[in-house]
């Protein structure tokens, strides 16, 4: 999902509607197209929402034309709307009239304008970059974000030097978007060789930063840590104990995986107390993870718990605690997963991409 369909998710909004009536069905092109004309403001910005959406090829102008007239609209929620609709429907004929709007003095029209305008102008990349660049130091943190995940998603070459400044950051959303692009970049294999990646990457997994929240720390130590370097993992440490909450649960969920597939020591009482809770009960929804993540660094009674849900678990602990075996390479219980299959019939699946994974390198 490209950063104007992150935008996009969060920013639609939706159609009210009282408690136990069915829910609304998505307008059609037509209906959108006529609704977009609407009087009211929160039924324009809705139906241009949904215009894109129901856009077909041959469709693709008359919506480009409309979405371009509703950038004039006295409203800013209609005005972000319709520049989030031009950047998922690719319209590159709109850069000029978004660029006008980076100057609105609305600011959350120009920090969507600065996302859209990035979205359009990747195929021009330098010139993109320059035209931003100056978006990226605005006092508004909000601008400088928008301004990075444009720039950011442009070339590898282009982006990496905004990545790197954005590193330091005074804001700690900025500094999470660009080490989250930072990581994409790593995972594309675009970043891999680069030095100057390897210490920013360092330099914010070992700042510690005083009197601020930990979840900027602990991402760049996960990451850090994939990339094989030798970084420290304290925030990740409390993290996985429950300090403080995930920006997003893929976070804990990568960092619980990251541990169980590279055996990493340090974090088994963290591990513990989401395992088995304070008094040896646990509801904590990542529960059979960590389970399985102690059974892989061969704590016993993680691994006779694990046991214990493939043979006599409910459905529910029983397929979590399969999912968690294959994802975390956990290959003591291979032969306990067959065994599971025969005695599961309605499993075979699940068992079965456990078992592929484990057979894996």
């Amino acid at each position: 999902m490209g950063p104007a369909e992150l935008a996009r998710a969060e920013t639609c909004p939706s159609r009210s509607r009282k408690m136990f009536e069915m829910p609304m069905l998505p307008r059609t092109f037509d209906a959108a197209y006529r609704d977009s004309h609407d009087k009211r403001p929160k039924v324009r910005a809705e139906a241009i929402f949904e215009l894109v959406r129901a856009t077909r090829e041959e469709q693709r102008e008359q919506t480009g034309a409309r979405l371009v007239a509703a950038l004039a609209d006295p409203i800013p929620a209609v005005v972000i709307a319709a520049l989030l609709g031009l950047a998922d429907l690719g319209w590159v004929q709109a850069q000029p009239q978004v660029e006008r709007l980076l100057t609105h003095p609305d600011l959350n029209v120009r920090a969507y304008a600065v996302l859209s305008f990035g979205e359009l102008g990747q195929s021009d990349a330098s010139a993109t970059a320059e035209r931003l660049a100056p978006f990226l130091c605005a006092r508004e943190p909000r601008i400088r974000y928008q301004a990075l995940m444009a720039v950011g998603r442009l070339t590898p070459t282009v982006a990496l030097p905004t990545l790197l400044d954005s590193l330091c950051d005074e804001d700690d959303e900025v500094v999470d978007g660009a080490l989250r692009l930072l990581e994409e970049g790593l995972v594309a294999g675009s970043y891999i060789q680069e030095p100057r990646v390897q210490e920013a990457l360092l330099r914010v997994a070992r700042q510690g930063r005083a009197g601020r929240n930990h979840r900027v720390e602990a991402l760049a130590q996960r990451i850090a840590i994939e990339q094989e370097l030798d970084a420290p993992q304290d925030a990740l440490v409390r993290l996985i104990r429950g300090d403080f909450a995930p920006r997003e649960a893929s976070d804990l969920l990568a960092a619980l995986e990251l541990i169980g597939r590279r055996r990493l020591p340090g974090f088994e009482a963290a591990l513990e107390r989401r395992a088995f809770g304070w008094f040896g009960f646990s509801l904590d929804p990542c529960r059979y993870l960590a389970q399985a993540v102690l059974a892989a660094l061969g704590q016993p009674r993680a691994a006779k718990l694990v046991r214990r849900h493939l043979t006599h678990g409910n459905r529910v602990a029983r397929v979590a605690t399969i999912n968690a075996i294959g994802l975390f390479r956990v290959r003591e219980f291979s032969e306990l997963l067959r065994a599971a299959r025969k005695a599961n019939p309605g499993l075979e699946g699940p068992i079965d991409e456990a078992l592929g994974r484990l057979d894996e390198p």
